[in-house]
C-alpha cells in the first residue's frame, strides 16, 4: 500500500513520481490551494498553508509580510489571515494574497526551510502598508522577536528610493 503522504505537496509531481495515482489524489486528498494538496481532513497548520502558498507559486515566490513575522517569530500575528508572497505571476487563490515587488538577493533568506524575507526586509515592508499604530505594533512585534533595529530598516528603505509607503515607514521607525 501507498503510505499516506502528509502535504502539502503538489499533486501533478506527486503522480508523476509515482506516488500516487489520480483517483488516489482525488479520493485521499483535498485541494489547500489550487494544484496543492493536503490529506483529506487535515485542518492545515499556518506552516502547511505557507508550505502551500510558495508550493502553489511553483516554489518561486518568497514569503513576506506577515506571514514572513510570523515564520521570524513575531508574536501576535493572526494565523488565519492570508499567506502573503512576493511573486509576480498569475492570479492568486482565495487565502494567498500577492506582492509584486524588487526584491534584492539579500533581502531573502530561510525560516522554517521556506523562503522568507529576512527580518530587516519584512519590518521595511511591514512599515510601509496600512494603519500607522498597526505598522509600529508590527514593527515592535517583529523587533522583539528578531532584535532587528531600526537604522537596518532605514538601510533597506535608502535602497529603495522611490518606493510606495516610504513616509509612513520613516515616521513609524521615529516612533
Amino acid at each position: 500500500a501507498m503510505e499516506c503522504i502528509p502535504g502539502p505537496f503538489l499533486g501533478a509531481e506527486a503522480v508523476e513520481q509515482g506516488l500516487l495515482r489520480k483517483h488516489q489524489l482525488r479520493s485521499r486528498y483535498t485541494a489547500l490551494f489550487p494544484g496543492v494538496y493536503l490529506s483529506r481532513g487535515v485542518q492545515p497548520t499556518f506552516r502547511q498553508r505557507a508550505e502551500g502558498a510558495w508550493l502553489w507559486s511553483r516554489r518561486g515566490g518568497v514569503l513576506s509580510g506577515l506571514t514572513a513575522a510570523r515564520l521570524h517569530g513575531a508574536k501576535w500575528v493572526d494565523e488565519n489571515l492570508p499567506v502573503e508572497l512576493m511573486w509576480s505571476n498569475g492570479r492568486p487563490p482565495t487565502g494567498i494574497h500577492i506582492h509584486i515587488d524588487r526584491l534584492q538577493v539579500h533581502e531573502r533568506g530561510l525560516r522554517a526551510s521556506l523562503p522568507v524575507t529576512t527580518a530587516q526586509r519584512t519590518a521595511y515592508d511591514l512599515g510601509r502598508h496600512g494603519r500607522l499604530a498597526d505598522a509600529v505594533a508590527r514593527l515592535d512585534a517583529l523587533g522583539n522577536a528578531t532584535g532587528v533595529t531600526a537604522a537596518e530598516v532605514a538601510d533597506i528603505a535608502r535602497a529603495h528610493r522611490g518606493s510606495r509607503g516610504l513616509r509612513q515607514l520613516a515616521q513609524v521607525l521615529d516612533l
